[in-house]
């Protein structure tokens, strides 16, 4: 579930494959100055902090590392299995690849969930289609609720990347619908909502009506920059002036605020989203554009750290909490995501209130037998909150 980052030709991890989208990061000065007031309150926020996270891993078809008898499910509280896409009929249809039995059986022994993903950045149109189709959007429900209660899933996670504003009602009839099929099949199912960071890619959500119809909502708060975009961190904590564009207004924070402070969820429903991978960028200065590709266009986490020595060093932007590396000829770098990073949001999330996270997706930070990313954050989530 990478975010269908919106302007870009992006590498998605939905099965490797390039696709495209048009960049329409439009955001009005009301909403930035809104969701930026409020990001600056709230560190300072009372919060019901829960003891343990939940914490939830995307699993694509596509992968097969690490498969589930070596899984560690005490990383995990959830696994959430990709994807099932619409046809042009409307009707459900399963990744290649997507093989439920094993993983479903594996983690129900180490009682962890299994969650089945609907749509995905590179099903968006054929989705979006679906959708807007009264007929061929029963048709899709039932098909994924009969999925989901044959093969014991916990529960479905919506990712349609991405409704527009004309399609706000229809978002919110459609997650009725689900939301109505999956109570009925199974009433301890989870429905997990999916959504984009920011206001100008989330038009097409009416948070007052949809909130008590979700039991979980996860903020994609990633993606902030990559080949779509000038360059700058991907997923940073807070703002940053080295990146004179928008460093201050494309953090993670700012994403919660903009879904808790003005679309109404509540704090305690809301997970946000951890990247495994990372981004570079031809530049030698954030908020410079290249003009030519990345050595590491894409790359996990994994293969991230093991650049560091090699060619490449890294370093910490203690402004907005974020990790990068840089080329030893200064003429590349990598915004990323590392162990530091992740346990210092890890740590304002539990400070926040927040009941948990995510990460997109579990093998990019799987070394040597260990999650190192969700590990972080684990810790740093069981450390005393600082006062």
């Amino acid at each position: 579930m990478r975010l269908t980052t919106t302007g870009s030709r992006v590498k998605g991890r939905l099965g490797d494959i390039m696709f495209t989208s048009r960049f329409s990061l439009f955001v009005s000065c009301g909403v930035i100055v809104t969701c930026v007031l409020a990001a600056c309150l709230l560190d300072s926020m009372p919060a019901a902090q829960a003891a343990t996270p939940i914490v939830m891993g995307y699993y694509p078809s596509y992968r097969t590392t690490p498969a589930p008898d070596r899984m560690r499910f005490d990383r995990f509280t959830h696994v959430i299995q990709c994807f099932v896409r619409a046809n042009d009929e409307g009707k459900a249809t399963l990744d290649e690849g997507l093989n439920p039995k094993p993983l479903i059986a594996a983690a129900h022994a180490h009682n962890s969930k299994v969650l089945l993903a609907l749509g995905g950045g590179a099903g968006g149109e054929k989705f979006g289609l679906m959708v807007r189709d009264k007929v061929k959007r029963a048709q899709f429900v039932a098909d994924v609720v009969r999925i989901m209660k044959a093969n014991g899933y916990d529960g479905l996670a919506l990712d349609w990347e991405q409704p527009t504003a004309e399609d706000k009602a229809i978002t919110v009839e459609f997650v009725s619908q689900l939301r109505e099929q999956m109570k009925a099949a199974n009433r301890a199912s989870l429905l997990v909502l999916v959504v984009n960071a920011f206001a100008g890619n989330s038009q097409g959500y009416d948070g007052p009506r949809l909130r008590d119809n979700v039991d979980f909502l996860q903020v994609m708060s990633y993606d902030f920059h990559g080949s779509w975009s000038h360059a700058g961190h991907h997923s940073s904590l807070y703002g940053t002036s080295a990146d004179r564009i928008d460093g201050k207004a494309m953090t993670f924070q700012a994403g919660l605020s903009y879904w808790r402070d003005v679309q109404g969820f509540p704090t305690q429903k809301i997970l946000m989203g951890v990247a495994g991978y990372g981004y570079g960028f031809k530049v030698k200065n954030w908020g410079e554009k290249a003009t030519s590709p990345s050595q590491y266009p894409d790359i996990s986490f994994r293969d991230a750290r093991a650049l560091v020595g090699k060619g490449w060093t890294r370093y910490w932007d203690a402004e907005a909490h974020a990790p990068f590396l840089v080329s030893d000829d200064k003429s590349d770098r990598i915004s990323y995501e590392d162990e530091m990073s992740v346990a210092d949001k890890a740590s304002w999330m539990k400070k926040n209130g927040l009941p948990g996270f995510f990460i997109w997706e579990l093998s990019q930070d799987y070394v040597d037998g260990d999650n190192l990313l969700i590990r972080a954050a684990q810790n740093a989530w069981s450390s005393p909150t600082p006062k």
